[in-house]
């Protein structure tokens, strides 16, 4: 009896110990589970902002563009040599430097002067020189030249890179052929980098500086502005001088036409005027006739 309660009370312990132990696995099962070890590494998750969404990662901002602005002006001046001295000095008052000049004299002297200025004193130097004389002709163009920077920049990097890889390989070149071969390679390479260099500078100096020609006329005495309908006379002369000239073109195609089928007319001219004559000789004998006489 004291053996079989024994027995009992043994299997009683063990299967209590079977059970709690069932449970303490399944909860350090349950817990290793949702605790990512060090070793693991745990998925980056987009944080979520109060509103609701997530925040990505910023978008690289588009490049500026690169403007390379050119402009060009024609001037009508009382006295064209002070004109280009007072512009000379406008150009050097903004910083900027006077690439060509030439004048000519005579019958119709003229002056061009070609400057380079920096691009944010551009507007400025435009307004200081029409104050010089009479404005006929103002025109600013600009270029955005970022996308061929970009990829000046590109081959340049890849080239360098190639540059690097090269002069790597030729430090441990033992053969004469070798070395030979790839110094060559080599110089190509620093050519080609030395002048994408040299497009990389004249690109930048040109965002930097824009350049502006003038032209200088002379303003011909008693001269006075045309008045305000004068852009719709020449409107009106501009087509009317092209419609005289399509009116003449016409006329000359037609004049050729008729030209080329003119032996054609003489031809049927010809034998209308000979049946013509024909006929009036015909009737002419039969009115010459005399009447016949009835018989008896």
């Amino acid at each position: 009896m004291k053996r079989s309660l024994s027995l009992s009370l043994v299997t009683l312990f063990a299967a209590s110990g079977a059970l709690l132990g069932g449970c303490a696995e399944g909860d350090s099962s349950s817990s290793v589970s949702t605790v990512p070890s060090a070793s693991t590494p745990a998925l980056a998750v987009p944080e979520a902002t109060q509103d609701g969404a997530t925040n990505e990662a910023p978008r690289p901002a588009a490049p500026r563009p690169q403007l390379a602005k050119t402009a060009t002006m024609r001037l009508a001046v009382n006295d064209i040599r002070e004109a280009v001295q007072a512009a000379e000095a406008i150009v050097r008052r903004e910083n900027g430097d006077v690439l060509q000049q030439n004048e000519t004299t005579g019958e119709a002297p003229s002056a061009t002067l070609q400057a380079r200025i920096p691009a944010d004193r551009l507007d400025a130097a435009i307004t200081a020189f029409r104050a010089l004389g009479r404005v006929d002709n103002v025109n600013v163009q600009a270029e955005d030249v970022a996308r061929q920077l970009t990829d000046l920049q590109a081959r340049l990097s890849n080239l360098e890179r190639t540059e690097r890889a090269l002069q790597s390989i030729l430090d441990r070149a033992t053969k004469v052929e070798d070395v030979l071969k790839i110094t060559e390679r080599l110089s190509s390479t620093r050519e080609q980098i030395e002048q994408l260099k040299a497009e990389q500078l004249n690109l930048r100096t040109r965002v930097a500086y824009s350049t502006i020609t003038l032209q200088f006329q002379p303003q011909i005495l008693g001269e006075t502005a045309l008045p305000a309908f004068a852009p719709e006379l020449e409107t009106a002369w501009r087509q009317s001088s092209q419609s005289v000239l399509l009116l003449v073109r016409g006329l000359l195609v037609v004049g050729v036409w008729v030209l080329a089928y003119s032996p054609l007319f003489l031809i049927l001219i010809g034998g209308g005027y000979g049946l013509l004559r024909y006929q009036n000789r015909s009737t002419q004998r039969r009115d010459r006739q005399p009447p016949q006489q009835p018989q008896p």
